[in-house]
């Protein structure tokens, strides 16, 4: 019995020690997943299109170049895990921004081109001022979250003339060529802003104001003559931002977890053995009160006098034992 036990000991060992090993590497691969949890990484993309009057003459083919884009987007081929990913968001900019349409990219691929005309024609009401401050925060608070996982872009069809209305819709500020006061710079640190159709003065100005806020890498400000031959590429497929501070954390935490595993690998297993050692000697102890006690040698009855280990009795010298004739003693003759 304490031999099978034994046996059934080593090999519940074994087992231990190999879930112990694939415990080890769950935690390991786990580590290096980000913990278990990880973001999603995403694309946010805004578009700007100017309603208002001053860009009036250019507003026809600022929608047309839109609508062509959003239109290369919704033919982009999507992925089941990035179906729901992108996030796009239209926005009018004239006297009153706003948010017009917002969506994933599978929901821009249900949109006719006709839908985005009729969209930013419709805002006839506000074409008499131009808010540019107030679309450029409207369009910050969509493009919020971790740069590490969310890319993010905004394409602005427009003049960049600020006069946003004073008391009515009609009624607008004198124009402010270069940047308002207001303007959200400290938003824009994280984003890839295009901005097109731009007066030549204009794009001087505000080239200005962008290498003042040292954010020449993600401004790129074009003309009218270059923006009818530029080309507007779709935003890439995402892909998380591992910084080497980022990788040496995640260097840390791997480390951490894994040594984590280690300690309560090695307590599991250190109390199995203990489990193991305590069973065999209950075993050996109960298999000690079951046999039987063993006695120690016997000794011989004492023997009585005169009698032999046969059971015949030794009679006294010179006695004839009971039940026999005596012994004849033959006598000797005296010499003559």
């Amino acid at each position: 019995m304490i031999i099978n036990y034994a046996k059934c000991s080593k090999k519940s060992l074994a087992a231990i020690l190999l879930t112990a090993l694939c415990l080890i590497i769950a935690l390991s691969l786990s580590g290096c997943s980000g913990q278990g949890v990880k973001t999603d990484v995403a694309n946010h993309l805004v578009v700007m299109v100017d309603a208002s009057g001053s860009y009036k003459s250019r507003q026809a083919e600022a929608v047309e170049k839109a609508v062509a884009m959003l239109d290369g987007m919704s033919k982009t081929k999507l992925k089941r895990w990035e179906s729901q990913s992108d996030k796009i968001v239209i926005i009018s900019l004239d006297a009153s921004p706003d948010t017009i349409w917002q969506g994933s990219l599978k929901d821009l691929k249900t949109k006719s081109p006709s839908f985005w005309k009729e969209r930013f024609m419709a805002r006839t009401d506000y074409a008499s001022c131009t808010d540019v401050s107030g679309a450029f925060r409207i369009a910050a608070k969509h493009l919020e979250g971790d740069s590490r996982y969310v890319h993010k872009y905004l394409f602005v069809f427009s003049d960049m003339l600020h006069e946003p209305p004073t008391g009515n819709m009609r009624s607008c500020q004198s124009p402010v060529k270069v940047s308002p006061e207001d303007f959200p710079w400290a938003n824009m640190e994280d984003v890839s802003v295009s901005v097109f159709w731009m007066p030549a003065d204009q794009k001087l100005l505000w080239r200005k104001a962008v290498q003042e806020h040292g954010l020449e890498a993600n401004f790129a400000l074009y003309t009218t003559s270059e923006s009818a031959t530029v080309s507007i590429p779709n935003p890439p497929r995402p892909q998380e931002k591992v910084t080497e501070a980022d990788r040496k954390a995640r260097q840390g935490e791997i480390k951490s977890t894994v040594m984590s595993g280690i300690y309560w690998v090695a307590v599991i297993i250190g109390g199995f053995i203990l489990l193991i050692i305590a069973g065999f000697l209950f075993q050996r102890y109960r298999s000690r009160q079951s046999a039987p006690a063993l006695r120690g040698p016997v000794r011989p009855m004492p023997v009585p006098p005169g009698s032999r280990p046969g059971g015949r009795t030794i009679p006294p010298a010179g006695r004839p034992v009971p039940g026999t004739r005596p012994p004849v003693i033959p006598q000797r003759r005296r010499p003559q």
